[in-house]
């Protein structure tokens, strides 16, 4: 009695995955004492590089006192999220 061979599957690309997904959103709240450094930290430290390098959109909500991280249509890999 043989038994069936597993099926061999091509690898997943990142791209594949982020088309068929919706955009995601996540809000993370900054705590009064942390909101004087990560304002003198944003532009240069923190927003450029996740923008740039990871391909997600930021903005930082000073009414909410959050910061706000959503999915692009072109992240490369939706779990940077």
């Amino acid at each position: 009695m043989e038994l069936a061979r597993k099926p061999k599957f091509e690898a997943i690309q990142p791209q594949e995955i982020s088309d068929s997904v919706e955009l995601q959103f996540c809000f993370v709240p900054a705590p009064p004492h942390r909101r004087t450094p990560l304002v003198k930290a944003w532009k240069s430290q923190i927003y450029e590089p996740i923008r740039n390098e990871m391909k997600i959109d930021i903005r930082m909500n000073l009414k909410a006192k959050q910061v706000e991280l959503k999915t692009m249509p072109d992240t490369p890999d939706i779990s940077n999220l």
